[in-house]
């Protein structure tokens, strides 16, 4: 039985998802978002402050896209949002000549 090759790649991802290493799921964005939203597995005897540090975030940030969770005992096996996207401000270009004069 011969597989087609749209299976076989379907069949990869799944692999490579299934045995990462990371605990976090990453979802991409597209427009004018940079970075990405992460999905992060709460370890046990883990805070959101460790959480934050593991991933050089701010402790109110990580509280704050996170409003129904116990910060300092969070359960074990909960998923958490870690932000690391934001929205880049569109701004029109800027037009003329600049320069820096040294004196």
């Amino acid at each position: 039985m011969k597989m087609s090759t749209t299976t076989i790649t379907i069949a990869v991802i799944a692999f490579a998802l299934l045995c990462r290493l990371a605990s976090a799921r990453v979802f991409l964005h597209t427009g004018n978002c940079i970075g990405m939203v992460n999905i992060y597995r709460v370890m046990p005897d883990e805070s959101l402050i460790e959480i934050a540090r593991k991933f050089d975030l701010g402790f109110n940030e990580i509280a704050d896209a996170n409003p129904s969770v116990d910060p300092f005992i969070p359960p074990p096996g909960m998923d958490i949002q870690l932000p690391s996207a934001w929205i880049v401000p569109h701004l029109p270009p800027k037009r003329g000549l600049s320069s820096i004069l040294r004196k």
